[in-house]
């Protein structure tokens, strides 16, 4: 199947012959091993499904950010409320004792 959407199998075979290693019991004895081939199988998973994902969405090398930096109009002056409030504290905000600033969300109409 992947022959016929031209990606090279070899990648995917490599990692099922080392996912086939997991079926020795001898494996199982060395804790290094089978540490070793778990690292194997899953950076080689990892890099297969990236390279597929790659291939499927294109080389278009298009940086994709979810979400937006619009705030809707209502909400707008409570987090430039909480910004100027951070930049009041004394650390910035960045401390490990450092609560949120006390914002009141705006009424309901």
């Amino acid at each position: 199947m992947l022959q016929g959407q031209r990606i090279d199998p070899k990648d995917l075979d490599a990692i099922l012959r080392n996912l086939r290693q997991m079926d020795d019991d001898r494996v199982y004895q060395d804790p290094q091993e089978l540490l070793r081939l778990q690292a194997q199988v899953t950076e080689g998973l990892k890099r297969f499904e990236y390279g597929l994902r790659r291939k499927i969405e294109g080389n278009n090398n298009q940086i994709l950010l979810s979400g937006s930096d619009e705030v809707p109009e209502q909400f707008r002056k409570l987090v430039e409320q909480y910004y100027r409030s951070l930049s009041k504290a004394p650390d910035g905000g960045k401390g490990p004792d450092a609560k949120a600033p006390d914002i009141k969300p705006p009424d309901k109409k």
